[in-house]
């Protein structure tokens, strides 16, 4: 079996004003593939199996915006 090439990020496109839009002119989030860069020595590829959207995530994204972790256009960092 090989190591798969592509990811799939979730990128935070605007700052959210009520529920997630995914589609129409102004999204909160998109999807973009992106290529997955050779592993060094020491390094592991793992597979999410699922994804969660923690409530405390709009908090920041409301009260605390602009926040280290969820910045315009950018992944939205998690270190758990």
């Amino acid at each position: 079996m090989s190591l798969p090439t592509k990811t799939k990020q979730w990128i935070l496109a605007n700052k959210p004003t009520g529920l997630p839009v995914l589609e129409g002119d102004e999204p909160t989030f998109t999807l973009q593939i992106k290529d997955i860069p050779a592993l060094q020595d020491g390094q592991v590829l793992l597979q999410a199996l699922y994804l969660s959207n923690d409530p405390a995530q709009r908090h920041f994204t409301f009260f605390r915006f602009p926040h280290p972790t969820m910045l315009l256009h950018s992944l939205i960092r998690s270190y758990h």
